[in-house]
């Protein structure tokens, strides 16, 4: 096998991540959950391009629109949403949702692969 298959593989094999967001629980008092597949090279590099023209707050709310998918990896959260996540969203739960998607495997995960 060509060591890009393997690392294709690799990388196709990642688990999604769910956060649970109780703040932001919906109609039936459950919370929202979150779906986020891992970050890639090129979503990274459009985030750092982002942020050096945005801002550090920016950069979060972006991750979330990029990132945040239902169960059925439907995007949760579209460009026209930005504003109001900007100016109607509490800014601690958006950095620790952000940080929950971003945040680096663990040894754990890793080795489940």
């Amino acid at each position: 096998m060509p060591a890009i298959d393997s690392v294709k593989a690799h990388f196709s094999r990642q688990m999604v991540r769910t956060v649970e967001v109780p703040e932001w629980a919906g109609e039936d008092g459950q919370p929202l959950i979150i779906y986020a597949r891992p970050l890639t090279l090129s979503e990274k590099q459009r985030l750092r391009t982002m942020a050096q023209s945005g801002g550090d707050m920016e950069i979060l709310v972006n991750t979330l629109i990029m990132k945040a998918e239902d169960s059925q990896g439907v995007k949760l959260f579209t460009i026209e949403h930005k504003r109001d996540l900007m100016n109607n969203a509490d800014p601690d739960v958006v950095a620790r949702v952000v940080v929950q998607i971003t945040r680096p495997r663990t040894e754990d995960e890793l080795e489940k692969k």
